[in-house]
Parts: C-alpha cells; structure tokens; sequence
C-alpha cells in the first residue's frame, strides 16, 4: 500500500505500508514494513497518535510528539498467521470438548489404552460393539488433537522469531509518552530519545543508536 498520507484512518494490509509524509491518529496493521517518508513540510516523516504495528519493521522520522498522547508503536504476528492462530485455538478447544465428552462416556478421565481395554473386556458383546465406535471417536479425536497441536506449536514459534526480528527505527525522535509493544513485551519511552533502534532480546525491549 502506497499513500501520500493517513490521517483519522484505520488499514490492514497484508504487506508493506509506504506513506509519502505522515501518519496521524490512525490505526494500521502491516504484514511487513511501515515506512513514513520525510515529504510535506514540518510533519513529513511523523507518526502522531494512533497504534501502528507492523510484522518486521517500523520507520519513522518522528514518533509521537511533544504535546500529542496515545502513540503506540509496535512489532507483532502479521494478520494473516494472527487470524490463523486465532481460529486453530477455537478448533482444538472444540476438539477438547469432544474428547472431554467421548471420556466421560466411557467413564475415565483420560485415554488410556490399557483401561480402555479392561473396559471392554468387562463388557458385553452388544456393549462391546456400541463402545467400538466411541472408542475409535476418541482416538480419532486424540490424533487430531495432537496434529493441532504441533500446528499451534509451529505457528507460535514462528510468530516469536518474527516478532524477535523485528525492528523499530526512530531516524529522528520517539517521545516520551510513546508506547512501544514488540510481541507480548511492552514498554512506555520515559524520555525522549534520538537516532534509536528498538528491537527485542531474551531482557524484554531494548534500544541502541542507530548504526
């Protein structure tokens, strides 16, 4: 996406945001990089208010302001893996559901093969058979549940690598009163700081000069 400017605005793009002057008061959420270009006077290169987050990097002469409030910055999952996430975490809470459910039919807490087994062994025949088919439901739903899982897994450890490269450049200055969100860390600028690069370590959110 491409613009001269955003003011008042609210955009979701799957990929980079460049705008040619300033964002002010916006909410934006970038699968890639933000970039505010220098053009158009005292307020080119500035983003004042709003929360604008980005999946990899965030550029900015300006960032906030000495009288303006409520500027957030941050790095985060992009949109589409977060949406992703959002309906596998739905989809195993409703498979646990079942499996809760297929258990307390057969009377037990938790799959396990060896009680599975002396269950139907204590059974009838006509019960045996009606238990078959639960019992094949639960493991079915059990596999499935794992295969989740491990996507839930993935998806987790990538939005973490993500989130851990990413970077925020103040090229001129981020004020204090900004909020700065990278992954699940956040932190609030103290003071005003010049020529800084935020990023994220294993000690939360730091920042350096910018190199």
């Amino acid at each position: 996406v491409q613009t001269k400017f955003l003011q008042n605005a609210s955009l979701l793009a799957q990929g980079d945001v460049d705008i040619g002057s300033y964002i002010y008061n916006s909410q934006i959420r970038s699968g890639g990089n933000v970039i505010v270009h220098s053009g158009g006077g005292n307020r080119g290169g500035s983003i004042v208010g709003g929360e604008i987050l980005a999946s990899e990097s965030i550029t900015a002469r300006l960032i906030g302001s000495a009288t303006a409030a409520n500027t957030t910055v941050g790095i985060v999952a992009d949109p589409v893996s977060a949406i992703k996430l959002s309906k596998l975490e739905k989809k195993i809470q409703q498979m646990r559901n079942s499996i809760d459910h297929y258990l307390n039919m057969l009377g037990i807490r938790a799959f396990d093969s060896v009680r599975v087994k002396s269950i139907l062994q204590r059974s009838s025949e006509k019960r045996r058979s009606q238990l078959g088919g639960l019992i094949a439901k639960l493991y079915q739903a059990t596999r499935a549940q794992e295969q989740m899982n491990s996507e839930r897994t993935a998806l987790i450890e990538e939005n973490n690598r993500i989130e851990r490269s990413g970077r925020i450049n103040a090229v001129g200055t981020i004020f204090s009163g900004v909020e700065v969100k990278l992954g699940t860390e956040n932190l609030t600028i103290k003071k005003d700081l010049t020529h800084i690069l935020l990023y994220l370590d294993n000690q939360g959110i730091q920042y350096r000069p910018m190199r």
